[in-house]
């Protein structure tokens, strides 16, 4: 067989190709100029808001959405880029930290002066000793809020020296995966920490073995609400720290509730509302003195001896109970 047909053949193909891939450029080009000439006549609605309402939405979302990041309403278009960047409320709010050190600098620039809300998640990096520590100590003056998760196994709980001015709520935790519930002994450390408006301490701390003690450094005596989990000996010798609490709530696990009988009473003056969450014994409340105790609730699951705990409280500390609560579910603390 000649090789002139196929030759010719392939001929054929190419040309094809050269006028196929033509057409296809100048399809291409006319698309082009087609979305241009859209794009100056088109109307987006949500595109012709002024930002300051565009502003208003974004915050809406951040929020009302738990998962919401700032960082998704640069992506979506130049505009929203721009007024997302120009709007420092978006921004106050940092969760689900990033390790990349230069992000977490330009996102909370993006702040300007305004008070900070950090969640910052500090296991298995070496804290204090960490870009995020010199973070605090830069931004120590606008922190509002803050939530730490330390490693089980760190010796101490502690903060840089500040100032603190607007620090008003701090969340510590430290929970081993392997977490068998065994509760670390809680060292109280009061020093002078310059956070005069610190009001609220949420701590949770347990690791598989006990360890050492986990020390903590942080003015307590002006705590108004607190969160603890912990046993009843480490809840007790914690509360002497604190005369001035108002709110608290306790998380004490079944099996880790050793003989409390040497210990005498706590008082609490000025103690409104006590919430027992995950308690499997309510043997703690018998070593409280509440003369203004008003709101009490109780897990009552598996323990049947609430009613004497109750009055014998009540009858101690001469209260007025305007609120209990006794269930045999799980409470969720109150917000």
């Amino acid at each position: 067989m000649s090789s002139g047909p196929l030759r010719a053949r392939l001929a054929a193909i190419q040309g094809a190709i050269v006028f196929h891939e033509e057409q296809l450029g100048l399809l291409r080009t006319q698309r082009e100029s087609t979305e241009r000439h859209l794009a100056a006549i088109a109307v987006y609605p949500v595109l012709t808001l002024p930002n300051e309402i565009t502003s208003q939405i974004f915050m809406q979302w951040i929020y009302t959405d738990d998962k919401s990041n700032p960082m998704l309403l640069t992506w979506v278009c130049k505009l929203w880029r721009e007024v997302a960047i120009s709007t420092p409320q978006l921004w106050v709010h940092l969760k689900n930290l990033p390790r990349d050190h230069d992000i977490i600098e330009k996102w909370l620039s993006r702040a300007g002066s305004l008070p900070l809300n950090l969640d910052l998640d500090l296991r298995h990096i070496d804290y204090p000793d960490s870009h995020l520590y010199e973070t605090l100590l830069r931004h120590s003056s606008q922190l509002e809020t803050l939530t730490l998760a330390l490693d089980s196994d760190s010796e101490a709980v502690t903060l840089p020296p500040g100032p603190f001015p607007h620090l008003t709520k701090l969340s510590i935790s430290g929970i081993d995966p392997m977490d068998q519930g065994i509760h670390r002994p809680i060292v109280v450390q009061t020093t002078s920490l310059a956070a005069p408006q610190l009001r609220e301490l949420i701590l949770e701390y347990r690791a598989e073995l006990p360890g050492n003690a986990l020390q903590v450094y942080l003015p307590c005596m002006q705590l108004t609400s607190l969160e603890l989990k912990a046993n009843a000996a480490e809840c007790l010798k914690f509360l002497v720290h604190t005369p001035n609490l108002e709110r608290f709530t306790v998380h004490c696990e079944g099996g880790h509730f050793p003989n409390l009988g040497t210990w005498t009473l706590v008082t609490l003056p000025r103690l409104l509302s006590i919430h027992c969450a995950e308690l499997t014994t309510s043997t703690l409340l018998e070593y409280f003195t509440l003369p203004a105790l008003e709101e009490l609730s109780i897990w009552l699951a598996p323990f049947n001896g609430w009613k004497e705990v109750v009055q014998n409280l009540i009858a101690r500390s001469g209260c007025s109970i305007r609120k209990l609560d006794l269930s045999r579910r799980y409470i969720s603390p109150p917000v």
